[in-house]
C-alpha cells in the first residue's frame, strides 16, 4: 500500500510544477494589445487637460512678467516726477531699454527673459507691446492725468518684437494673431498695475 502511494504523489507534484510554470508564463500579444489600447485611449483623454493646465501656468507667469515689468516702470515714473517716458525715441531708446536700467535685476539676460512671453513658443524675441499713444502729446504721459487707469490699455501680450501699437493698427500689425497665446486670450495689465485676460484689444470696455 505504501508502495502504491508514491506514483500517485509524484503525479501530484508533477502537476502543481507544470501549474506553476504556466502561472508564471508572460503575456499572450493579444493581452499586450489590450494594454496598450488601454493606454492610448487614457492618454488620448488626459492630453487635452494636461495641455490646457500647461497653458493655464503659463499664463499665470505672463500676468507675474507683467506686473514685474509694472514695478520698474514706477521706480522710473518716481524718478522722474510722475512723467513716463516715450516709448520711442530712436531704435536705441525704445522702451523696453529706458526701463532695463531700472529693473531689479537689470542685466540684460534677466531684463530679456522678464519681456519673454511664456506662452510663446519660441521666445525668440520680447513679447509685450505698450500703448502707443504714450508717445503723444504730454498728457499722455503725465500718468497721474489718465481719468480711468483700471481700464486703459498700458502693456499687454503682442507679436514678437512690435513692441507698440495702437487699436487702429493691432490687427494689420498682428495678421496672424499671436497676441492671442493664452488659450485664445491675451494678457492686459493696465495703468493701475491690474494684470487680467481679455479677448482682445478692441475687448468691449478696454480703453486707450
Amino acid at each position: 500500500a505504501r508502495v502504491s502511494e508514491r506514483p500517485q504523489k509524484l503525479l501530484v507534484v508533477d502537476e502543481t510544477i507544470m501549474t506553476q510554470r504556466r502561472s508564471t508564463k508572460g503575456f499572450t500579444l493579444i493581452e499586450l494589445l489590450v494594454v496598450i489600447a488601454i493606454i492610448s485611449l487614457l492618454l488620448s483623454i488626459l492630453m487635452p487637460s494636461l495641455q490646457r493646465a500647461r497653458d493655464l501656468v503659463r499664463s499665470v507667469q505672463c500676468t507675474s512678467n507683467l506686473r514685474s515689468i509694472y514695478m520698474t516702470v514706477m521706480f522710473y515714473v518716481q524718478d522722474h516726477e510722475g512723467w513716463h517716458p516715450k516709448t520711442y525715441y530712436n531704435s536705441s531708446k525704445h522702451w523696453y531699454l529706458i526701463f532695463q536700467d531700472y529693473s531689479l535685476n537689470h542685466d540684460l539676460p534677466s531684463w530679456w527673459h522678464l519681456n519673454v512671453c511664456p506662452g510663446d513658443d519660441e521666445q525668440k524675441s520680447f513679447g509685450y507691446a505698450i500703448n502707443r499713444r504714450l508717445n503723444d502729446p504730454d498728457e499722455f504721459r503725465f500718468l497721474e492725468n489718465r481719468p480711468r487707469p483700471a481700464t486703459t490699455a498700458y502693456l499687454f501680450d503682442y507679436r514678437r518684437s512690435q513692441v507698440q501699437t495702437m487699436p487702429s493698427l493691432f490687427r494689420t500689425q498682428d495678421p496672424l494673431d499671436q497676441r492671442l497665446r493664452h488659450l485664445g486670450r491675451l494678457n492686459m495689465l493696465y495703468y493701475d498695475g491690474r494684470a487680467e485676460g481679455i479677448n482682445d484689444l478692441d475687448d468691449p470696455g478696454l480703453e486707450w
